[in-house]
């Protein structure tokens, strides 16, 4: 989110077709716990380990189903994702490594949820 635009509301930088909403702003309170999260679009790490009672689920163009499996492409993740931090480098350098912290880390993402 833009720094100057984290505290409007008005401001939707999620825009997925006719969508629009907010990317975790900053109101001052938690985004899981304030009265205005369900006008808003938060990440996997600001609603862990919390209830809700009722949720929605982005996946971007890195993850997909196809052919009966779920498949993970780590060169489509939005540039501003840290979560696979240095994976391009590594398969770059050892591409056979890569894909097996890829289907690692697959792993332990199809377990959370």
């Amino acid at each position: 989110m833009v720094k100057k635009e984290q505290n409007n509301t008005d401001y939707h930088d999620i825009k997925i077709g006719d969508f629009e909403m907010s990317w975790n702003l900053h109101d001052g309170e938690p985004f899981a716990v304030s009265e205005s999260s369900v006008n808003e679009v938060g990440c996997i790490h600001t609603a862990q380990g919390l209830e809700f009672d009722y949720v929605g689920v982005i996946i971007g163009d890195d993850m997909r189903y196809e052919n009966g499996e779920v498949i993970t492409d780590f060169t489509k993740r939005a540039r501003t994702d840290q979560s696979l931090k240095g994976i391009k480098k590594m398969y770059r350098e050892n591409p056979k490594e890569a894909k097996k912290e890829r289907m690692r880390l697959l792993k332990i993402h199809t377990e959370l949820y």
